[in-house]
């Protein structure tokens, strides 16, 4: 397999929305696929990588938490289409505080270097609209529900309908 047929590890909405057209046939608007995901049908992702938070309550020797890459939306405050500043298609987004499931840096009070765990945490992500992501395992998973039970097309055609997603 060359890498121009390699399946991007993450979609954005849009890319995602076409994705699953193309498995489908079904043309869902972003709203739908959102509530999809809160019905837990499907996941989405944000990238935490530069989102800061508080330390849990429980963990008395943490100052603070950075997000360590993408992790899962489990509930945001913000939910929202934003235009990104590339000034291409519009994509859904989350802004202002997140609970999310995925890796963290955690900050000790000791000083000491920060060490990398998994949990639930709450972000900040700030006024700034950041994209939400979508694992293309998880929308050959839906696309597999949309279509009744069928699997989805082959693996190797949904490589390219993901690549040509990009």
């Amino acid at each position: 397999m060359n890498m121009d047929s390699a399946v991007p590890p993450w979609l954005n909405s849009a890319q995602a929305l076409r994705s699953l057209h193309t498995m489908t046939g079904i043309t869902l608007t972003g709203r739908e696929l959102l509530e999809l995901c809160t019905t837990e049908v499907c996941r989405d992702y944000v990238d935490c990588s530069f989102a800061v938070g508080p330390a849990p309550d429980n963990q008395l020797f943490v100052r603070k938490v950075r997000g360590a890459g993408y992790c899962e939306l489990l509930e945001a405050d913000t939910l929202s289409v934003f235009l990104p500043d590339t000034g291409s298609e519009p994509l859904l987004g989350v802004s202002g505080t997140a609970i999310v499931r995925g890796s963290a840096w955690v900050y000790s009070s000791e000083g000491q270097r920060p060490g990398r765990e998994d949990g639930i945490w709450q972000m900040d992500l700030g006024a700034r609209c950041r994209p939400l992501y979508f694992s293309p395992a998880d929308l050959q998973a839906l696309a597999a529900t949309l279509n009744g039970g069928e699997p989805a097309p082959a693996t190797s055609s949904n490589a390219r309908i993901l690549n040509r997603a990009k």
